[in-house]
C-alpha cells in the first residue's frame, strides 16, 4: 500500500516528496477512505467521519468533498477513489498492473 503521512494540524496530507493541503471534511473523507484502502465505505460513514453524526443525509455533501478530493488526489496519479454504485466509494490504485 501506498504510504501517507497524515498531518492533522496543518489538514495535509504528505506522499513522498508531494504534499496536498485539504479542508477539515476532505481529510476526513481521505482518513476513513485510506484505513478502509480497498473496501467500499459507505456515504453515511462518510458523513459520520466528516461531521460526527448518523444523521441520514439526502444531499450531495459528502459526493462533492469526493469530487473535491479526486481532483487534489490526482497529483499522486496511482491512487483513485471509485463510485460502488448504491453503496458508497472506495480508494484503490489505478489498474495498471503494478503497485507502489
Amino acid at each position: 500500500m501506498l504510504e501517507f503521512v497524515i498531518d492533522q494540524a496543518k489538514l495535509s496530507v504528505f506522499h513522498g516528496n508531494q504534499s496536498i493541503v485539504l479542508t477539515k471534511s476532505e481529510l476526513a473523507i481521505f482518513q476513513a477512505l485510506y484505513l478502509s484502502f480497498g473496501k467500499t465505505v459507505s456515504r453515511q460513514q462518510l458523513l459520520k467521519a466528516m461531521t460526527g453524526t448518523t444523521v441520514p443525509i439526502k444531499t450531495r455533501t459528502v459526493d462533492v468533498h469526493i469530487s473535491t478530493l479526486r481532483k487534489k488526489i490526482a497529483i499522486w496519479g496511482d491512487l483513485l477513489i471509485i463510485s460502488v454504485y448504491r453503496s458508497g466509494y472506495m480508494m484503490i490504485y489505478k489498474e495498471d498492473g503494478s503497485e507502489a
